[in-house]
């Protein structure tokens, strides 16, 4: 049986759908899904590089054909990484929201992460499920995670990455 009575509810659910708006944003499962990626397919190769190549490329990179600025410019200059949309810039949202994973995952571990997710199906919605899983609501562990990037270079963003493949 289904727990969400229509679409919106089930990304209300997921964390798709944040706050008072009903837009989509990707930061948390593209960001879950881009991390884990990354992550497991680093582990079925033995080879941690990978993950952490594709990780630094994915903030420090443009992610892009067109010579625009770095993930992490653009991330800094624009909205809330919960307020970045699809339409807005993807790439944020989906790159922004690995290291958003990241983040946490080295705060909590990859399995608190995954606990999320299994307490989805509980009828909680994302913020309550959220906080309940991390201790924090997550706009104050985005504001957090934020305050991380712009405080730190390049290597001290880089050694929150886990070095197990």
């Amino acid at each position: 049986m289904d727990i969400a009575k229509d679409r919106e509810e089930q990304l209300r659910y997921s964390g798709k759908i944040v706050g008072d708006d009903t837009k989509e944003h990707p930061f948390w499962m593209e960001g879950n899904a881009v991390y884990f990626s990354h992550r497991y397919y680093s582990k079925s190769i033995s080879d941690i590089t990978h993950f952490k190549y594709e990780m630094e490329r994915g903030l420090f990179g443009c992610y892009c054909g067109d010579r625009s600025s770095p993930i992490i410019d653009r991330y800094l200059n624009g909205p809330k990484l919960y307020d970045v949309t699809w339409d807005s810039d993807a790439n944020v949202g989906y790159q922004v929201g690995a290291w958003f994973v990241a983040y946490l995952a080295n705060i909590h571990g990859d399995d608190t992460i995954l606990d999320f997710w299994f307490n989805t199906q509980t009828k909680k919605l994302f913020p309550e499920n959220f906080k309940e899983t991390f201790g924090k609501d997550y706009k104050t562990y985005i504001d957090e995670f934020e305050s991380f990037i712009r405080n730190n270079d390049r290597s001290a963003i880089l050694a929150i990455l886990p070095n197990d493949a």
